[in-house]
């Protein structure tokens, strides 16, 4: 096997006017790609599995804990939202409530 030199492959990147950033980005596609061929890997045994009834309850949530945990590595955290409860939002409107009445016995003095 031939060696490759470094100017060789720049100066076919150069030609084929293929930028390094592409580059990672096609690899980073395939990391995905393989991911998501052991999941379908997964699905179908699953599928034959379970078409056989050759499967207890307990390979079942086996199988599928390996699937949902494949696809968390998949998904994008999100942030959770800050929720407000319901007894802060009374408190809120009465807040407001005394805040407005406030106003308006200074105003009326």
């Amino acid at each position: 096997m031939a060696l490759v030199k470094l100017e060789d492959i720049k100066k076919l990147l150069d030609e084929n006017k293929i930028n390094l950033k592409d580059l990672e980005k096609v690899s980073e596609l395939e990391e995905i790609k393989k991911k998501n061929e052991k999941i379908v890997e997964m699905l179908d045994k699953f599928e034959k599995m379970v078409n056989n009834k050759k499967m207890s309850t307990t390979k079942v949530n086996e199988i599928l804990d390996n699937i949902t945990a494949i696809l968390k590595d998949n998904l994008p955290k999100r942030k959770a939202r800050k929720s407000t409860s319901a007894l802060e939002k009374k408190e809120k409107k009465v807040e407001n409530l005394e805040n407005n009445n406030q106003n308006e016995n200074n105003q009326n003095v």
